[in-house]
């Protein structure tokens, strides 16, 4: 018997050394718990594949993925173009009031 690369033996040594820790009060919950974690994780890690298959076919229909215009998904941050064109206007405006200061 292998479970995930864990044998018998060092099972044994990882439930010996769990009861020792948390004591038999604490083991059955906690063990539990444990369970009902990873009950969770593989049922909402279930459907990750076909997500990934639908995705890489594009028959992904959900809202936030369905972008076919082209444009770019991400949105920028907040006042970046406006605050370029404000730099380039300025740079702009240094330059052509050093080049009439030159030519008078």
């Amino acid at each position: 018997m292998n479970l995930m690369g864990v044998g018998p033996i060092e099972l044994m040594v990882i439930l010996l050394v769990a009861l020792l820790v948390l004591g038999p009060a604490r083991l059955a919950p906690t063990a539990r718990s444990l369970g009902k974690l990873i009950r969770d994780f593989r049922s909402s890690t279930e459907n990750i594949p076909s997500m990934i298959e639908d995705f890489i076919e594009g028959n992904d229909q959900s809202p936030n993925h369905g972008n076919q215009s082209g444009s770019n998904p991400l949105p920028t941050p907040c006042g970046t173009k406006s605050r370029r064109k404000r730099d380039d206007t300025q740079e702009n405006g240094r330059v052509n009031d050093e080049t009439n200061e030159e030519q008078s």
